[in-house]
């Protein structure tokens, strides 16, 4: 039987807009996504979908045909940012201080709205798809949690997801047989030197000055000391210290991120930020301390899954191209275990004014693309069924 995939994704316009302008006027920070979560079970209950909640907000539906046969993960994450929203729409955000500059509530609406469609061509599927709504994401949160859970229900054949990028076109899609996102690093140093008066800085051990080197040294680490073929970015983003322009501070801290696909590079870049730190710190008799935290692997897609998602995409006669990013995402947690597919969806509309990057308080997206996304999904899921990778 052919599925008309446009047709049953056009049907579903209105609601998946309606539901991602509900999320975004309800945007919740990492971790603290109750409204969010809840009305995600509030519409699971209503499409009479099995879910279970794991570990805080992360919530899991799953749907079984009943009929042996391929498990497939969707996932989309559902938090928001701490940014004051400045676009003037009838959906903007109501909580002060906070704001779906991401596109996640992009993405909650689209697996909800798929899970509709799904359940509308049931009966041309086999096997399970697990609806995967993942909390904190932006603070490399929960995707270890809903991990585990999957591995514990047996084998996954392909986790696939999507993101929107509003700086590119609707209508154009990247899939890259490869490297798509970056893996993330955060990064601290505290320098700790000697408080005193800014009259008498030979009475004192000022840790400003060596945090300043530090910034400045980091930064040019990817041209002079690492590999130029590999993609780096080392970005100190935070400086602080004092409290008084006549106080020399106790101690000063440095903190930014760094991205790369290359682990064992990275690996000798820490070491290689942790000897900078410490020799500088000495040269001016001060102490450093040196903290790192890991936020989410590289976004590293299965070639054959790219494969199929191209087919799909050319199906759908969609605007593709392959691009590398430096952005993160712990979607590549997932692919660490399992086969799969992210995807970067053009949300962007220039003659709208819509083309912002993501974490901007003036991000949205063309919403004539939420469909498009769907209709891809539900593409993709029949193709696997029938084709495997």
């Amino acid at each position: 039987m052919d599925i008309d995939y446009k047709k049953i994704a056009e049907k579903y316009k209105d609601y998946v807009i309606s539901m991602r302008r509900d999320f975004h006027m309800h945007p919740e920070l990492s971790g603290e996504e109750i409204y969010t979560s809840n009305r995600i079970c509030e519409e699971l209950d209503r499409l009479d979908i099995r879910y279970e909640q794991i570990e805080g907000y992360n919530i899991v539906g799953i749907i079984d045909t009943g009929k042996p046969g391929k498990s497939i993960v969707i996932r989309a994450d559902i938090d928001a940012l701490p940014m004051e929203e400045k676009n003037d729409v009838e959906y903007k955000s109501i909580f002060e201080g906070m704001m779906h500059s991401c596109g996640h509530d992009a993405h909650t609406a689209v697996l909800l709205t798929t899970a509709a469609m799904i359940l509308e061509i049931k009966n041309n599927l086999s096997g399970k798809i697990y609806l995967c709504f993942q909390s904190g994401e932006e603070q490399g949160l929960g995707a270890p949690e809903i991990v585990n859970f999957l591995k514990k229900q047996g084998w996954v054949d392909c986790v696939i997801g999507a993101h929107v990028f509003s700086f590119l076109e609707k209508g154009s899609i990247v899939i890259n047989d490869k490297n798509f996102l970056a893996g993330s690093l955060s990064w601290k140093v505290k320098i700790l030197g000697k408080g005193g008066h800014g009259s008498a800085p030979h009475l004192a051990i000022d840790p400003l000055a060596p945090a300043c080197d530090m910034l400045l040294r980091f930064k040019s680490l990817p041209v002079n000391r690492l590999d130029t073929l590999d993609a780096y970015v080392v970005n100190p983003c935070m400086i602080s210290g004092g409290t008084a322009p006549n106080i020399i501070p106790d101690q000063a801290e440095v903190s930014g991120t760094i991205r790369y696909f290359n682990r064992e590079g990275v690996n000798n870049l820490i070491l290689l930020m942790e000897t900078i730190a410490r020799d500088i710190s000495s040269s001016y008799g001060a102490e450093s301390i040196f903290e790192w935290e890991d936020v989410g692997n590289p976004v590293i897609n299965n070639s054959r899954a790219a494969a199929l998602g191209r087919e799909v995409a050319n199906e759908m006669k969609l605007n593709l191209f392959q691009k590398i990013f430096m952005g993160s995402d712990n979607f590549g947690d997932f692919l660490v275990e399992f086969p799969g597919l992210y995807v970067g969806i053009g949300a962007g509309n220039k003659e709208k004014g819509i083309d912002k990057y993501q974490h901007n308080p003036y991000f949205d997206i063309d919403e004539e693309c939420l469909p498009m996304i769907c209709e891809f999904f539900i593409r993709y899921i029949v193709q696997l069924g029938r084709k495997g990778l």
